[in-house]
């Protein structure tokens, strides 16, 4: 299971990869996410769409505002 915290409201939920491994785009396209529409980050490491999440690893999910 890969944990996943969404932030701001810290919203804390586990997915579950089907393999060891998945990439960033594949992780938002399942959780409805758009990936200009969020940052992603594990352990302080922004990560970008091809990047691979391993089945064991927490990640952070910010959710972009604008406030013009």
């Amino acid at each position: 299971m890969i944990r996943v915290v969404i932030y701001p409201d810290g919203r804390e939920l586990k997915y579950d990869p089907r393999k060891r491994k998945i990439t960033v785009k594949k992780l938002l396209q399942d959780l409805g996410y758009n990936s200009l529409q969020v940052i992603v980050v594990r352990k302080k490491e922004l990560l970008t769409e091809d990047v691979f999440i391993f089945d064991g690893e927490e990640i952070d999910i910010y959710e972009v505002t604008s406030t013009g």
